[in-house]
């Protein structure tokens, strides 16, 4: 029987990857409407993206050092893949703030 933290653990992790999977943008580049409603974005909507990026980056790598504590391998490195595919896409907005006059 599984226990009530190994349940809570594995609807946070599909809770995490349902809430990933509608964004699968390629990691090199940072689409625009994934951002905003209305490009070009304000600065605003780039640092709140970038809020919930990191939110994202966070409870990735919380998932995935726990999974991999469990032994759940599997799990561990699809969510490590999820971590690093919002790093990547914090890196291209961190390039696309940089690069912006505002």
């Amino acid at each position: 029987m599984t226990s009530v933290r190994t349940m809570r653990l594995r609807v946070a992790a599909a809770t995490l990857w349902l809430s990933l999977a509608g964004g699968a943008a390629p990691a090199a580049t940072l689409q625009q409407d994934a951002v905003c409603d209305t490009p070009p974005c304000t600065r605003e909507e780039l640092q709140r993206y970038e809020l919930k990026l990191i939110r994202r980056l966070q409870q990735a790598n919380r998932l995935s050092f726990e999974a991999r504590n469990r032994g759940d391998e599997e799990l561990a490195d699809r969510l490590h893949r999820v971590f690093r595919r919002s790093f990547d896409r914090r890196t291209a907005l961190l390039q696309v703030m940089a690069s912006s006059p505002e």
